[in-house]
């Protein structure tokens, strides 16, 4: 997942940031402590009436994986709000 990989980015000295929208619960609490904890920025909003999304994995003993997701107050997320929250010296690659 991007979450994943941005803080593998912040661990190995990079400085990153993460654009989205956590739901005003425990489980976006959480996701944005353990940002923060890696030295990723949240840039994101609370979204106060639909919950942080979350994704199960499941894994077979023959290692098939299958995941369901939630996309829950992230899916709150808008083009102008990338734009708004987004550092004007970001790069991207």
């Amino acid at each position: 997942s991007e979450g994943n990989t941005i803080q593998t980015v912040a661990k190995l000295g990079g400085r990153v940031a993460m654009v989205s929208c956590v739901g005003s619960d425990r489980n976006g609490e959480l996701y944005v402590r353990s940002l923060q904890q890696t030295g990723v920025e949240f840039l994101g909003e609370v979204v106060e009436d639909k919950p942080t999304g979350v994704c199960f994995s499941f894994v077979t003993d023959c290692g098939e994986r299958t995941m369901r997701t939630y996309l829950g107050a992230s899916k709150s997320l808008s083009a102008a709000q990338i734009s708004r929250l987004s550092p004007q010296s970001a790069t991207w690659t």
